[in-house]
C-alpha cells in the first residue's frame, strides 16, 4: 500500500501511528496503537470494500495482539501466531521501502522514464535469399530423406506371474511330490548315477 492523496492504506496508517509516539515495530507497540487505528478505520468514510477489507483484516491482527498483551495466558492458534509475525515483518519492510524512497527522492534524479519509448532497429533481419518456396524445399528434402520404414528391435515379451501363482504352483509341486515314491522322485530330477537305488 503506498499513500497518495485521497488514500492512505492500512500499514501506511498504522505506520504513521507507531512513529508519531516513537515506537519500535513490536507486539507492544502494536497493541498500544490498535485503538486509535480502529479510530481511524471509523474516520474514514466511503471507502471501497476491498479496502475496507484489508484495513478490517489488520485491526482484527491488531485487536488479537491487543487481547493478548491483556490475558498472557490466551493461547493462540499457529495461524494467529503466524499472522502476527507477518504483519510486524510487512510493516517493518515497508517502513525501510519508505525511507528508502525518501532518499531517493532526494537526489533529484531525472525520471527513469519518460516520453513514448524509442523506435527500436530490429536486431534480426532474414537473408533476402530466404523464401517460403525455399522453406518449402528445404523441409520437402529434409522429409524425404527419412527412411520408408523404420526397423524396430524385435523384443520377446515373457509371461510373468503373480506371486499367488507362483506359490500355487509351489504348493502344488510339494503336494505332488508327498505322492510320489521316491523312485519316481529321483527318476523326474535326472541325477545321474542313481537309477538303479531301490525302494
Amino acid at each position: 500500500m503506498v499513500k497518495t492523496l485521497v488514500y492512505e492504506g492500512p500499514l501506511e496508517v498504522l505506520l504513521e501511528l507507531i512513529e508519531k509516539r516513537k515506537l519500535l515495530i513490536n507486539d507492544i507497540s502494536l497493541a498500544e496503537v490498535c485503538d486509535e487505528y480502529i479510530a481511524r478505520i471509523n474516520a474514514m468514510p466511503h471507502l471501497p470494500v476491498g479496502e475496507t477489507a484489508e484495513f478490517i483484516a489488520l485491526a482484527a491482527t491488531l485487536l488479537l495482539i491487543k487481547s493478548r498483551s491483556l490475558l498472557p495466558s490466551l493461547d493462540l492458534s499457529d495461524d494467529e501466531s503466524r499472522d502476527i509475525k507477518e504483519l510486524e515483518y510487512r510493516l517493518a519492510l515497508y517502513k525501510l521501502i519508505k525511507e528508502a524512497s525518501h532518499g531517493i527522492g532526494r537526489l533529484n534524479l531525472p525520471m527513469l522514464y519518460e516520453g513514448r519509448p524509442q523506435e527500436l532497429e530490429p536486431l534480426y533481419i532474414p537473408d533476402p535469399s530466404v523464401t517460403a518456396t525455399s522453406l518449402r524445399g528445404a523441409a520437402k528434402t529434409l522429409i524425404d530423406g527419412f527412411p520408408a520404414t523404420l526397423a524396430l528391435p524385435k523384443v520377446e515379451v515373457k509371461k510373468i506371474i503373480s506371486l499367488e501363482e507362483m506359490i500355487d504352483k509351489m504348493a502344488a509341486r510339494i503336494s505332488q511330490a508327498f505322492k510320489m515314491s521316491f523312485r519316481e522322485m529321483i527318476r523326474t530330477s535326472d541325477v545321474p548315477g542313481t537309477s538303479d537305488v531301490r525302494q
